[in-house]
């Protein structure tokens, strides 16, 4: 896959590693995953797209499966994670994606072989 412009595949790929070490390296990362595997078609091996911090908590953007994303609120500790309107289709959600964001959803998808 061929990116242009100054920003290289080089660095989304780094970026996308640091996305999937938020993950990884969460306290609550057991509870999200649990939430997310209820999903049907759910991959044991979450890829995360896009994360960014909220009150109470952090939100998760997954890949789940090949084509569909799932946003999920990783919430207080008191509480469960919660998934976000469920399940969406990627081509949806890349609309409304910036351009930077859509770049790394293709790297993302390269780097799991979907290209």
């Amino acid at each position: 896959m061929e990116l242009t412009g100054s920003l290289t595949e080089r660095r989304f790929r780094s970026n996308l590693r640091k996305l999937q070490y938020v993950l990884i390296d969460h306290p609550r990362r057991d509870d999200m995953i649990e939430a997310v595997t209820g999903i049907a078609g759910a991959k044991p091996g979450l890829f995360v797209l896009d994360s960014f911090p909220d009150n109470g908590g952090d939100h998760f953007v997954l890949l789940v499966n090949d084509d569909q994303i799932v946003e999920l609120d990783a919430a207080r500790s008191d509480k469960s994670p919660i998934v976000i309107g469920g399940t969406v289709p990627l081509k949806k959600f890349t609309r409304k994606l910036s351009l930077i964001n859509k770049i790394m959803v293709a790297v993302a998808l390269d780097m799991q072989g979907q290209f």
